[in-house]
């Protein structure tokens, strides 16, 4: 007689009821019987974490939020000289579909936009373009979403490139598991890995791998490209050194024109005290 093996772990269900809040929440307000607007929060399902709406609390960690702002600024800094390109973070995209209508990746790379001062949310119907690429950090709240529903969604919407950053732990310590697709003929196809553990992140130009758990993008030539803070340091840094340089040529040509003179008056001297010995 066979018996039914109960999964390992705790299920949905159970962790739901032991953390309600366990996605995130909702502030909500409302009025009570005597018209006074009470301030109410209430849990966000996963369905919720799949297509949030604006104000929307999902739980992640601070690694979580520390990697997709160092993905937002190492992009957005790296696609700075084209004009059309738009790099987005935690912002709702809109696709003019039925299902699924919208998303809010953590990173969004799009080509093609015309400009505009701020981006609340985009919408792809209107703007006429879609993103290229798309990335996600997981998080335990996001994980299944991420790894499952929004992959088969991102194709179904035309999405060419999706990336993931797959957050795990291994004996307290937080490592990423990788994940690259491309859009296939009737699905995501999975792309490999460099030899280095790394994925090309083809739209950019740029490879994605990780540092001690961090992600951590590099250049073609295998440099370790640094957030915007870093960058803004490191160009503050080039432009002192270039300052310096031009500084030091000016000494250099004043020091030379200077000894020039300075010749010319020693000559001067020289044929006045041979004009007054003839």
């Amino acid at each position: 007689m066979s018996t039914v093996r109960k999964p390992k772990g705790r299920t949905k269900s159970t962790r739901l009821k032991r953390d309600p809040f366990f996605y995130g929440w909702r502030d909500i307000y409302r009025k009570d019987r005597n018209g006074r607007e009470v301030h109410l929060q209430i849990p966000l399902t996963e369905e919720d974490v799949l297509h949030p709406r604006v104000g929307d609390h999902i739980v992640n960690s601070d690694l979580h939020w520390d990697d997709v702002r160092y993905l937002y600024d190492v992009i957005k800094t790296h696609l700075a000289a084209i004009t059309t390109a738009l790099v987005l973070a935690d912002v709702g995209v809109y696709w003019g579909v039925r299902s699924p209508h919208h998303h809010s990746p953590d990173v969004t790379v799009i080509f093609g936009v015309r400009a505009r001062d701020h981006w609340p949310s985009f919408h792809v119907k209107k703007e006429g373009v879609r993103p290229e690429m798309i990335i996600e950090v997981t998080s335990p709240s996001t994980r299944n979403v991420d790894l499952r529903k929004k992959r088969i969604q991102y194709y179904q919407v035309g999405v060419p490139y999706y990336f993931i950053a797959d957050e795990q732990y291994r004996q307290r310590k937080r490592t990423l598991r990788l994940i690259g697709y491309r859009r296939g003929l009737r699905g995501f196809e999975r792309l490999p890995l460099s030899q280095q553990g790394r994925l090309w992140l083809e739209p950019v130009g740029l490879w994605l791998g990780q540092e001690d758990g961090r992600v951590a993008c590099y250049d073609e030539q295998d440099n370790r490209l640094g957030d915007y803070a870093e960058v803004e340091r490191a160009w503050k840094k080039a432009e002192r050194e270039r300052e310096e340089e031009a500084h030091a040529r000016v000494e250099a040509e004043r020091a030379r024109a200077a000894a020039e003179e300075r010749v010319r008056q020693l000559e001067a001297e020289l044929r006045r005290s041979r004009g007054n010995h003839s």
